[in-house]
């Protein structure tokens, strides 16, 4: 039986770039596909990302995209990476450019246009290599299962991931015709979103199948707390909407065999030697001390207002704490202004797998799981 082809499309892939999980996912589930399906991963090629490091390589392919008017010259890249191939879209208005999507806090512009240009590359190159399914992440993508489902010449069923749903890609309605998208879908069944395009609406509404990270989540969504006005939209769209777990790649996170740790390790003081070592470059004293390690975007969403509110408590400990992300200005304004000589906020350096392996105490819950267990009390 031939295996299925599978083109896997997110807007960051680790380790190529990052800035949240969806870069984690985008590495490791096109892995976990590779021994089923014939997967192929797609994303910006970024002008941080490090060509040759990774040993991309121009793959003597192009085509134009007429957005809006103008004609946008798209190359296409690759390589091969951890026994999974890439393929990298360029083209200078979507990857020229300092942050990923924006400066911390904000986003550019003309990111409608920006991820616009690499949807409808997406269609392009899935048409190309014959793909049975095209699979969706987050709204940078999302306008592509529109595209597909209009495409007369497209063949690929799709499927569409929602990793976070309070960042959905609205936009003034003056995008609709600038990103190819016909006046009949700019109604409340569409992308319509108080007179706004909402690009999320797109890859819930045409994509053949609609994920999220947890079965929880799913049910959660659905309801007018959690579903950031968009849980009138998901409900009638429900039937198509399964939440699966985000897996565990114990094979790349694990201490014994990270290569991205100071060393490895399988004992308590192995662990103690890494996190001198993050001590030290973070500028804390005191490796006896519990570590806690906040790693995450800087947005109410992931309990900052929390996390800001039980600092001075917890800066009375005998501890070290690491607050390191990048996000809203107002949380790294209160962040630093809490007085705290044990306490470092950054933006996040070292390593993601150093900054974990080193913390006695990590989790945090998010705001919405703080909700939900004052609303249990009531």
């Amino acid at each position: 039986m031939p295996r299925g082809r599978v083109l896997f499309a997110a807007s960051e892939v680790y380790p190529f770039a990052k800035t949240g999980g969806l870069a984690d996912v985008g590495y490791s589930l096109p892995r976990a596909l590779c021994e089923t399906f014939d997967m192929t991963v797609v994303m910006p090629l970024y002008r941080a990302i490090d060509r040759e490091a990774f040993g991309i390589t121009d793959a003597g392919e192009a085509f134009d995209v007429s957005l809006g008017g103008e004609v946008y010259r798209v190359s296409l890249y690759e390589c091969t990476y951890e026994g999974c191939d890439y393929r990298f879209v360029y083209a200078p208005l979507l990857c020229e450019r300092e942050y990923l999507y924006g400066p911390p806090g904000e986003g550019y512009e003309d990111n409608a246009l920006r991820f616009g240009l690499f949807s409808h590359a997406i269609v392009r190159l899935a048409r190309q290599m014959r793909s049975d399914i095209v699979h969706l992440n987050d709204w940078q993508t999302a306008l592509a299962a529109l595209l597909i489902a209009e495409d007369e010449r497209a063949t690929a069923g799709t499927v569409y991931t929602i990793h976070n749903l309070a960042y959905q890609g609205v936009f003034g309605k003056e995008n609709r015709a600038l990103l190819g998208i016909g006046r009949r879908h700019f109604t409340l069944e569409g992308v319509e979103y108080y007179d706004k395009v909402n690009l999320m609406k797109a890859g819930i509404g045409f994509a053949d199948a609609v994920t999220t990270v947890s079965p929880t989540y799913a049910q959660e969504i659905l309801t007018a707390q959690f579903g950031c006005g968009l849980e009138g939209y998901l409900h009638r769209h429900r039937a198509k909407l399964q939440g699966i777990v985000n897996g565990i790649d114990t094979e790349h996170f694990s201490p014994t065999s990270d290569t991205a740790l100071v060393r490895t390790y399988a004992s308590p003081q192995g662990k103690r030697h890494n996190k001198e070592v993050f001590l030290d470059t973070a500028g804390l004293r005191g490796a006896e001390k519990p570590l806690f390690i906040f790693i995450g975007r800087f947005t109410w969403q992931k309990g900052m207002d929390l996390l800001i509110e039980a600092l001075p408590k917890m800066a009375e400990c005998e501890c070290n704490i690491a607050v390191l992300g990048e996000g809203e200005a107002q949380y790294h304004d209160r962040l630093e202004a809490i007085p705290c000589r044990s306490c470092i906020v950054s933006a996040g350096s070292p390593t993601p797998s150093l900054r974990t392996a080193s913390a006695e105490l990590r989790r945090l819950p998010d705001a919405a799981s703080v909700l939900k267990r004052q609303h249990a009390k009531r």
